[in-house]
């Protein structure tokens, strides 16, 4: 194995795919180790629970409840659980190139990932080198919880079968699209009789899901690069309102109803946002975001964001049983998008 400095070389990594946008050169340089990312994160939902018969393992639970006390609404919190036989942070470590490694579906081969502009081996990458790299926790004494409860080779079967009579729901922009279709693919290559696996195709304004019937269970995505209520989007707007000019604006007191309708009933919900956090994206904060009839002439970006984190952060609590729907987010520092980020953050 070839090892390097965690945030150093990612970064060096980040610069083969030709990024046009700086800012976002950390977001995208998660492109090409989707289906790696993919299994680190699932794992840690999935396959610890062999330590409880329930898919809620109460590890995990009380990191949940350790989440909600931590959280800051401006940093990724650590994810430390403590085992029978030792602490894991799984985000404590570096990236390392495995040169034999495969990816868990032949390139190309899958028909659910987006061929312009994700899918580099049919836009005609030349390499493969972008797959040859997975995630490794540090080995030391406080990380041993990690090296015994989480394998370092995905069984896709028996994650299925863990997920059998279960939904899992991705929300938020293009960077949980992207885990989405990679998760899809993922089964989607071990399923045996793939004509039991039903794709429902949406767009950017709609759900994606797919459904697999052996196992009656479904994977599904929903546009909501926000997680608030957006009036009257461009991308959503009726004839009516384009014709009356209906004012669009960002209400941060209000979850985006139709993506919440989507996955408040799912096993498993994972949130992302900001990514498009950006000033042309939110009007430059001018005249744009509202609090019930309040509407803002001017208000920061990073004081919007930490608003509508903490009505979505309140709309989870009341509306979503814990006991039954374990929820991930992946939320971006506002000093990283500044450029002045740890390696923790």
């Amino acid at each position: 194995m070839e090892r390097h400095g965690t945030w150093a070389k990612l970064c060096h990594l980040m610069e083969t795919l030709r990024s046009t946008r700086k800012d976002s050169m950390l977001l995208v340089g998660f492109g090409f180790i989707f289906g790696a990312s993919t299994f680190i994160f699932l794992a840690s939902i999935f396959i610890l629970p062999f330590l409880s018969p329930s898919l809620m393992n109460p590890l995990l639970q009380n990191n949940l409840n350790r989440f909600y006390k931590k959280f800051t609404l401006l940093h990724f919190p650590y994810y430390t659980s403590s085992t029978s036989t030792g602490e894991c942070n799984i985000f404590e470590g570096q990236w390392v190139r495995v040169s034999n490694r495969e990816p868990h579906y032949p390139l190309g081969s899958c028909p659910y990932v987006e061929r312009s502009p994700y899918d580099c081996y049919k836009n005609g990458r030349p390499d493969d080198a972008y797959h040859k790299w997975q995630w490794q926790w540090q080995s030391h004494p406080s990380n041993n919880g990690c090296n015994k409860n989480i394998p370092s080779i995905l069984n896709v079967r028996d994650f299925l079968e863990r997920l059998r009579g279960k939904k899992v729901a991705f929300s938020g922009d293009s960077l949980n699209r992207n885990m989405f279709e990679s998760l899809a693919c993922i089964l989607w290559n071990a399923v045996p009789d793939k004509s039991k696996v039903s794709w429902l195709p949406g767009n950017i304004g709609h759900d994606i899901r797919g459904d697999m019937a052996d196992y009656n269970c479904t994977v599904g995505f929903v546009w909501s690069p926000f997680l608030v209520y957006e009036t009257n989007p461009k991308n959503r707007r009726t004839q009516e309102g384009i014709l009356k000019q209906v004012r669009e604006t960002m209400r941060l007191d209000m979850i985006d109803p139709r993506a919440s309708t989507f996955y408040r009933d799912a096993d498993v919900v994972v949130f992302d946002s900001w990514h498009w956090w950006v000033g042309n994206k939110v009007h430059n904060g001018k005249d744009y975001f509202q609090e019930g009839n309040s509407l803002y002439p001017q208000l920061k970006i990073n004081k919007a964001y930490k608003k509508a984190l903490g009505t979505w952060r309140r709309w989870i609590d009341k509306n979503i049983d814990s006991n039954k729907t374990q929820r991930w987010s992946m939320e971006h520092s506002w000093k990283m998008q500044q450029g002045n980020g740890t390696d923790h953050e």
